[in-house]
Order: structure tokens, then C-alpha cells, then sequence
């Protein structure tokens, strides 16, 4: 009698560890399907934010490519106004710096004429 019920139990603790072992398997199984879909939530919203900032850093860029594009059309447009000023005021310069010296020449010339005749 002792064996059987030795037995017996020996049974029921096999069938108790089998249950919790099926059990334990498929808590395992489930688990690791809940993890899995998380992941790919995850994945796809990180995929999704990065799309996104890789949009706004575009955009970002192309804005400041477009202002710094508007600054450099200024800044040539400045430069050149400048230059066309300046050029004419060497011109006007020169101009004067010739006449003048056409003044000089005829003035020394009516002195030369002015010591011959004397």
C-alpha cells in the first residue's frame, strides 16, 4: 500500500510539474509574442520620428540655403553699386587731375612766350 500510494503521488507530482511546465511554455510563448509586437511598434514609430526630423532638417536646410542665397544677391548687388561709384569717382578724378594739368602746361606756356618776348 505504501508503494502505490508512493506511487501515486510520484504521478500526480509528474502530472503537476508537466501542467506547469505547459503552462510555463506557453506563458514563455505568449510573452515573447507581446515583446515582439512591441518591438515593431517601436520600430515603426521610431522609423516614423525619424522620417520626420529627416523632413524638418530638409525643410530647415532649403530655408537656409534660400536666405543665404538672398544675403550673397545683396551683398553683390552692394558690392557692385560701390564699385560702379568709386569707378566713377576715379574717372571724375583723373578727369580734374587732366584738366589741371592742361591749366599747368598752357600756363607755362604763355610764361616761356611771355620770357622770349621780353
Amino acid at each position: 500500500l505504501t508503494e502505490t500510494v508512493a506511487a501515486g503521488v510520484v504521478a500526480g507530482a509528474l502530472l503537476v510539474t508537466d501542467a506547469v511546465g505547459t503552462t510555463t511554455t506557453h506563458a514563455m510563448a505568449e510573452g515573447y509574442k507581446t515583446t515582439s509586437l512591441a518591438m515593431t511598434e517601436v520600430s515603426k514609430t521610431t522609423s516614423l520620428a525619424m522620417s520626420e526630423v529627416s523632413k524638418t532638417t530638409s525643410l530647415a536646410m532649403t530655408e537656409v540655403g534660400k536666405t543665404t542665397s538672398q544675403v550673397m544677391g545683396t551683398t553683390t548687388l552692394a558690392y557692385n553699386i560701390i564699385a560702379s561709384k568709386a569707378s566713377a569717382a576715379l574717372a571724375d578724378a583723373v578727369d580734374q587731375y587732366g584738366s589741371v594739368m592742361a591749366d599747368v602746361k598752357a600756363d607755362d606756356k604763355d610764361d616761356v612766350t611771355d620770357v622770349v618776348e621780353a
